[in-house]
């Protein structure tokens, strides 16, 4: 079977995006960024809101931002829980301290990560998933179906494995 590079979908167009995937599981379409369209493209990406843990899938996913978006301020957000163990993805990823700022915010990630998107009037949130399949990731109840679900601007959903 072929690689797919990315998928694109058209939110108001092809239903559900949530289903949309599942449909997708089986067909080796799961390993790759997929991007959910919510608004008409007027100009690239101005602002994307990153919500990172500190694990393994961050450091692809800020990768992914810079080819998708690579003059857009980003936003990096950590919703934590006490205790937060503090460590620099944006250091790793040889952004100047002009490209990012840094938030933190308490409470339950998938409704902060929503929330943070509108109020800082970002088009973009970029997250890296940590399941086997973007589709699997999805279903599971996560962070990531919710910010699929609810978010108003794109989302854009990066794969463990990517690399870019």
């Amino acid at each position: 079977m072929e690689r797919v590079g990315a998928i694109v979908i058209g939110a108001g167009v092809v239903g559900h995006p949530v289903q949309t995937l599942a449909r997708w599981a089986g067909e080796g379409a799961a390993q790759c960024p997929v991007l959910v369209v919510r608004q008409s493209a007027a100009q690239p990406y101005q602002r994307v809101l990153v919500p990172v843990d500190f694990s393994p899938w961050s450091a692809p996913t800020l990768a992914l931002v810079d080819t998708m978006a690579p003059h857009a301020l980003v936003e990096l957000l950590h919703v934590y829980t006490v205790p937060f163990e503090e460590k620099s993805l944006a250091h790793e990823q040889r952004w100047s301290p002009s490209r990012y700022r840094v938030h933190l915010r308490e409470g339950d990630a998938a409704p902060a990560v929503v929330r943070s998107a509108q109020e800082w009037g970002c088009d973009l949130v970029a997250l890296g998933k940590h399941g086997q399949g973007v589709a699997e990731e999805l279903l599971l109840g996560s962070v990531t179906k919710h910010v699929v679900a609810e978010a108003a601007c794109d989302v854009l959903v990066s794969p463990a494995a990517q690399r870019v």
